[in-house]
């Protein structure tokens, strides 16, 4: 869990300094380094309205954590200012809240007004909706396009090659360790403040 009490209990109890990874919470303000979501999502979603798409759906399961949230914010101001509406059915989950499991069966469920474009709070939500697009008849990209987030290994292993948001984790993870390394040299940061990591467009086959 990520919630509130078991981060203030790390933090009081644990006796050793903390960085957070790919995880905020202000309300223990704990130093954090994180990819820069929103805006990561914002461009992904404008960069398929420039290919010719206005029906795009989200895939996430929003309120689940951070990213996936900011993800959906980011998409979501993008939509917001090409004057596009979200119909409650264009967020679609992927995972169960308690678990955070994937199921093809439980989630995924398409909306009445089939879109043209997804875009995936991550890559592996992609990989799910390919399949599960496939299975029905679907082709990507000819009928439908699939953008992802974070260009892990599995994007470049699709094919067609993922189109997706790329995350510099040797840079996220280095910084990580330099704030982990100064807090325990000084016992306490000169700031409780995020650092956020840009990411970058990694244009694939999929759009």
């Amino acid at each position: 869990t990520t919630g509130t009490p078991y981060i203030e209990q790390i933090e009081k109890e644990g006796g050793v300094p903390v960085v957070c990874l790919d995880f905020y919470n202000d309300a223990v303000g704990l130093d954090t380094v994180i990819s820069n979501s929103f805006y990561g999502t914002y461009a992904l979603t404008n960069y398929l309205f420039s290919m010719g798409h206005k029906k795009i759906a989200y895939v996430g399961t929003v309120g689940m954590t951070n990213s996936i949230t900011d993800r959906y914010l980011g998409y979501l101001k993008s939509m917001m200012e090409h004057g596009m509406d979200v119909p409650k059915d264009y967020v679609m989950d992927d995972r169960d809240t308690k678990t955070g499991r994937m199921d093809l069966e439980k989630y995924y469920k398409f909306p009445k007004d089939m879109p043209t474009a997804f875009v995936c709070n991550c890559d592996l939500a992609a990989s799910y909706l390919i399949r599960k697009l496939e299975n029905e008849g679907y082709r990507v990209p000819e009928d439908v396009s699939v953008a992802g987030y974070d260009d892990i290994f599995i994007a470049s292993q699709l094919r067609p090659r993922l189109t997706t948001v790329h995350q510099d984790t040797e840079v996220i993870g280095r910084i990580a360790a330099e704030k982990l390394i100064s807090l325990i040299e000084h016992k306490r940061g000169c700031s409780y403040k995020p650092v956020i990591v840009d990411s970058c467009l990694e244009k694939g086959e999929s759009v």
